[in-house]
């Protein structure tokens, strides 16, 4: 954590000096020459300028200065966290309140301007336990009240968030029951649940949907099989009766054909006999071969009728046609049972497209449930504890000061860049980093060189330079 916030502060430092404003240059008949002693102000004299400051760039120049004293001090980083509220800027205060909580753990008013920062900020999971420490001493303060009922609301709606800090655990487990018999937490805990919980009922009227359809989906799918089991008996027994059919129809064409041979052979008899009656006189050949035929023709006959009375002809047409009855009615049946399941297979079909909807839309409704959680921060209206007795309205001082830099003309001028530039070469000087102090003169020059600090950046260029050369 202090590795975290060492690397932090540097860069900070850097970056707000080099963009930060001092007032404009004296003469250059009245600056002192590099052999002149410079009186350094102390950290008393830097705090003094922190809290007398009317501009971001001037408070952060001093700050800096400060931390070149004695980087982390308690009361620089105050003076700075205080200003920076004044002026809107809540990252800038939120810095310094993480230094004096780095000195000073359980200091009420860093914790409680540092969780306001992070929840401002939308850092909910970094707000959550600055707040809920500074709570745990200011257990009565209906800010911190307030900022710890949004902070839990959003924490009972988290689905994967890092466990947190034991002690914030041990302070939640043993206060929370009485946090909430409070009123500004409990109203504020509620309005938030309203904000953070507003997909909630949406998503489980579609998650209801989507469950109801993907039920109806199994049981269509359950009705088909229940159809399709139907169908198959029914085109067994339509198999079966077609084979009955097929041997009825086959045993009549049988009948049909032994009587058509009997009845040629009849006729056949008969001619030969009326033949034979005509010849007259007949011989003893011709007699017998008339007896024999018209006992043939006896024969046959008698071998017709009782073809027909064996397979009763009658019978098996009626046979053949209550078969073909049967097979129509079976048909009819497995036909409607198989439009049946078309029907089916479309409404299947119709329900599944219906649950990809249904899905795809529970899946927006949670991305944008999400969305909005992590976004909470912004949408939610964050109290800051008083400061020495004075409620700051973080969003009007940022405007007003925004409007007074405006209007002033002095807000991120060129005179105020090359100003802070030249401060941070100077720095850089003083803590023996020369090659860090041109390169900063360097740009100073190539970008301001008609600014007012550009002669003495110059002069100190020339002087860097030329020790340099000596050295090399």
């Amino acid at each position: 954590m202090a590795r975290n916030i060492s690397s932090f502060a540097i860069v900070m430092l850097l970056a707000a000096v080099a963009w930060a404003a001092d007032d404009p240059p004296a003469p250059e008949a009245d600056q002192p020459t590099a052999d002149e002693a410079v009186a350094e102000p102390t950290l008393a004299d830097l705090i003094e300028q922190i809290d007398a400051a009317e501009i971001v760039e001037d408070a952060v120049a001093a700050y800096n200065a400060a931390n070149l004293i004695e980087r982390g001090h308690v009361g620089a980083n105050l003076a700075y966290m205080k200003k920076m509220l004044t002026f809107g800027q809540i990252q800038y205060a939120a810095y310094g309140a993480r230094w004096i909580i780095a000195t000073e753990a359980d200091n009420t008013l860093a914790l409680s301007v540092l969780g306001y920062c992070e929840a401002a900020a939308g850092d909910m999971e970094a707000a959550l336990p600055a707040i809920i420490r500074a709570l745990d001493q200011l257990s009565d303060d209906e800010s911190l009240l307030a900022d710890a009922g949004q902070l839990l609301a959003w924490l009972d709606v988290q689905e994967d968030m890092k466990p947190l800090p034991a002690d914030v655990k041990r302070i939640l487990a043993a206060s929370r029951d009485g946090w909430e018999q409070q009123a500004s937490f409990s109203e504020a805990y509620d309005d938030a649940a309203a904000v953070l919980q507003q997909f909630d009922e949406e998503i489980a009227v579609v998650g209801d949907a989507v469950e109801d359809l993907r039920e109806e989906g199994l049981a269509i799918e359950d009705e088909i099989e229940i159809l399709a089991d139907r169908i198959e008996p029914i085109e067994l027994e339509i198999y079966s009766l077609i084979a009955e059919l097929d041997a009825v129809e086959d045993e009549l064409a049988g009948t049909r054909r032994r009587a058509a041979r009997l009845r040629r052979q009849v006729r056949a008899t008969n001619a030969r006999i009326s033949q034979l009656e005509k010849v007259n006189p007949r011989t003893g050949a011709q007699d017998s071969e008339l007896a024999r035929r018209r006992a043939d023709v006896a024969r046959y006959e008698r071998a017709l009728r009782a073809s027909n009375r064996r397979s009763d002809r009658y019978q098996l047409r009626e046979r053949a046609d209550e078969l073909r009855d049967m097979i129509r009615a079976n048909q009819r049946e497995a036909d409607e049972l198989a439009i049946a399941i078309r029907r089916l297979v479309r409404d299947r079909k119709d329900v599944k497209d219906d649950f990809r909807r249904g899905k795809a839309d529970l899946a927006a409704l949670n991305a944008d449930r999400r969305k909005m959680i992590r976004s909470a921060g912004r949408l939610l209206e964050w109290r800051l504890p008083a400061i020495d007795g004075e409620v700051i309205d973080v969003a009007e001082v940022s405007r007003e000061y925004a409007d007074r830099t405006r209007s002033s003309g002095r807000a991120m001028s060129d005179e105020a860049n090359a100003a802070g530039k030249l401060q941070l070469a100077k720095k850089y000087i003083e803590i023996d980093k020369p090659e860090m102090a041109i390169k900063y003169l360097q740009l100073l020059l190539d970008r301001f060189g008609d600014s007012e600090s550009a002669t003495e950046a110059a002069q100190l260029l020339d002087q860097l330079q030329t020790q340099a050369e000596t050295e090399v």
